[in-house]
């Protein structure tokens, strides 16, 4: 983004009460995606996370404070 964007997306920012804060932002390379995934993937899962692959979910209901949710797996609370 040139500078020239940047104060455009600042200016529309304003206008909607907003605040825009410039931050530069870096490529991951695809030979480094495997370990960022992996290391994504491990702190989920140690911050109590299940992770299901070629996993759908059908549905979520509320049952209270807590969810249900209707997968292609099974249900899940």
């Amino acid at each position: 983004m040139n500078v020239e964007d940047s104060s455009e997306l600042e200016r529309l920012v304003a206008k909607a009460e907003g605040r825009f804060i410039p931050t530069p932002q870096r490529r991951v390379g695809s030979d480094k995606m495997p370990n960022v995934i992996y290391s994504m993937e491990k702190y989920l899962e140690n911050s109590g996370v299940k992770i299901l692959v070629e996993t759908s979910v059908d549905d979520i209901d509320v049952d209270g404070g807590s969810y249900i949710v209707k997968t292609t797996s099974g249900t899940l609370s």
